[in-house]
């Protein structure tokens, strides 16, 4: 079975589709683009065909079935544990976890099997630990080697601003068109997780700063980022970005990153008096789970605040 052209970023591994692993190998390869033709990301896409080819190789080393059909809960367990034992992270033997579970279920919905193995199975917990955010003396570091002079400086000025005042991620900052930018209406035009499209605030300053870049560059490429060659930035090109300033500007504590900016701007954006709600339309989240982190992040450093002022030990005269 062809798969014809398929999403960018899938090329490393589209070339073995046709040895697919023994788990169900057509039902892998009608999944794959069941899932192409919904628009899910390519991320996704390649999530699920890795954890269905490791989960496969277990099978194979353990000489365990691996018809779709005869998979049961045990077999999933017993997989779970091998995770365990390799010594993966937490998060890694959850998103193994969600993969499998999404591909067992749409079998369910696709009919080659009646029941997920699934059903009474636990996802493995992720320990929800606080994540550094930037301070203001962070933010200031980074910017300072940004003065708006030359087109790589206001371009890496912008990009900055453009992080950390709108929490979008990296696909979806290199994904921006010059069209996607509507001075006018004080917004960019984001394509998020799905293919769903959102409108986010710009703030003044960073219209000032995309000005100043744009003001360096000709009309083409439509890519909003360029390279010094003035070619489309890549994911990988604006990661490297982000390091190569969190190592000049000798930031330290805290990961110069997308992520790192998106978390900064949620935990910001909660702290000046922003919704929940709000935030999640404007971070693009499909449910507010994800959210809750935020509120823990501002709950935390609000009771600190409060614990530092109120000082119960020098009430009690201890000293």
């Amino acid at each position: 079975m062809v798969l014809g052209n398929l999403p960018a970023g899938l090329a490393d591994w589209a070339a073995n589709l046709d040895s697919a692993p023994a788990l169900e190998e057509d039902h892998l390869k009608v999944f794959l683009l069941a899932y192409r033709v919904e628009e899910k990301s390519p991320r996704t896409l390649q999530w699920v065909w890795e954890a269905v080819t490791d989960f496969d190789r277990f099978l194979k080393g353990q000489q365990l079935p691996r018809e779709s059909k005869a998979i049961k809960s045990l077999h999933i367990r017993l997989y779970l544990a091998h995770l365990q034992e390799r010594g993966l992270a937490p998060s890694t033997r959850n998103n193994r976890y969600r993969a499998l579970h999404l591909f067992f279920k749409w079998l369910v919905g696709e009919g080659p099997i009646e029941k997920t193995p699934f059903a009474n199975i636990s996802p493995p917990r992720v320990p929800r630990t606080l994540v550094p955010i930037f301070t203001r003396e962070h933010i200031d570091s980074l910017l300072a080697l940004c003065p708006p002079t030359t087109f790589l400086v206001t371009r890496d000025r912008a990009l900055v601003f453009i992080l950390l005042g709108t929490g979008i991620r990296l696909e979806e900052a290199t994904r921006l068109r010059l069209g996607d930018v509507d001075l006018a209406h004080e917004c960019v035009r984001v394509i998020g997780k799905g293919a769903k499209e959102r409108k986010v605030y710009l703030s003044k300053v960073i219209l000032k700063a995309l000005l100043r870049y744009m003001a360096f560059r000709k009309p083409e490429p439509e890519a909003l980022w360029l390279s010094e060659e003035r070619r489309p930035l890549t994911k990988r090109g604006i990661q490297q970005i982000l390091r190569k300033l969190g190592r000049r500007s000798g930031v330290t504590g805290v990961r110069v990153s997308a992520h790192t900016f998106r978390h900064t701007f949620a935990v910001n954006f909660l702290r000046a008096g922003g919704t929940l709600r709000h935030l999640q339309e404007v971070l693009g989240h499909a449910n507010m789970d994800a959210l809750e982190f935020y509120l823990r992040m501002v709950d935390n450093e609000d009771a600190m605040e409060a614990h530092k002022h109120l000082d119960p030990l020098a009430k009690m005269g201890v000293s």
